[in-house]
């Protein structure tokens, strides 16, 4: 998801709104340090996993932030449904808000909210 990330950053770029990417590798361990920096720089996350929100990196950086510096997070991926195996990628990837486009979309929200 780092590559559609980056893709979405750059359409935001486009729109005028500055995005940072993180690349987290690992939920565990997780690099608090550079989340707390994340979050005070830009003042609202978006996490992006293709698969469960649900025990995944989401619920992990939400975890971190509460506890160092609570921010507003908008956690994408795959919600708590059965979300079959018989799909290609990409038609995956766009019903579950996964496209570069789709991303940009949603953190754009999350900017305006923010405001």
């Amino acid at each position: 998801m780092v590559d559609a990330s980056l893709k979405a950053a750059t359409a935001l770029k486009e729109r005028m709104i500055d995005a940072r990417v993180l690349n987290v590798h690992t939920v565990k361990p997780l690099d608090g340090d550079a989340l707390e920096v994340a979050a005070k720089t830009t003042g609202t996350v978006l996490t992006v996993e293709d698969h469960s929100i649900l025990g995944g990196l989401g619920g992990a950086v939400a975890e971190s932030l509460s506890e160092r510096y609570p921010v507003p997070i908008t956690r994408l991926g795959i919600p708590d449904v059965y979300a079959g195996s018989s799909r290609n990628a990409e038609s995956y990837l766009k019903e579950y808000g996964l496209t570069p486009m789709q991303i940009a979309d949603r953190a754009e929200k999350a900017v305006e909210k923010r405001k």
